[in-house]
Order: C-alpha cells, then structure tokens, then sequence
C-alpha cells in the first residue's frame, strides 16, 4: 500500500461517517527517509515517495508523536483534513506532540 493510498483511504472514511480518522504511522525508516519502503503485516509494503510525504505535511496535521517508546515501535499521528476543506496552509508539527 502508498501513503496516497493510505491518505485516500483515510479521506473516504472521514468523509463517508462524518468524523476525523488518525493515520498512526510506524514504519522506522519513514521519519527520515523522503521516499522509501518498509515491509508491513501480512507480506505487505508500505511505500511512500517525496511528493505524498509533502501531501501529508501539508494537508494532515500531526497530532502526536511517540519517538521515546519503550520498545522498537515509535509512531507518528495525523489526522484527516475537514471533509470537503481546502489544503491545511502550513502542517501543525508540534500541536500534541509528546517526546
């Protein structure tokens, strides 16, 4: 699956039941890398490129962040963008953050 993928996916459900929808992303590499794949549950791959990185900063906030976890498991929180509302003008990055 492609973060655009996941983010279309994410729009829909918001959309369809009228209630914002958190994206919890854990993949390792994606904080640092700008593009880049990650093997997911079930023989799956997350990809994401530069261009749906930028989508995501710009269009879901990030409202959480767990970097200091007690295991290897460290995620990123966004939500969906307001159904039917334009593109966020700047990404909130400290909103809710916990580190």
């Amino acid at each position: 699956m492609s973060l655009s993928q996941l983010q279309e996916t994410a729009i829909q459900l918001s959309c369809r039941h009228k209630v914002p929808v958190l994206l919890a992303i854990g993949a390792r590499e994606f904080p640092d890398r700008r593009e880049s794949s990650a093997p997911v549950s079930y023989r799956a791959t997350f990809t994401w490129t530069a261009a749906e990185k930028a989508r995501l900063r710009a269009e879901f906030p990030r409202v959480a962040w767990f970097g200091r976890a007690n295991t290897d498991e460290v995620y990123q929180v966004f939500e969906t963008p307001a159904c039917g509302a334009p593109a966020a003008s700047a990404p909130s990055s400290s909103a809710g953050n916990r580190q």
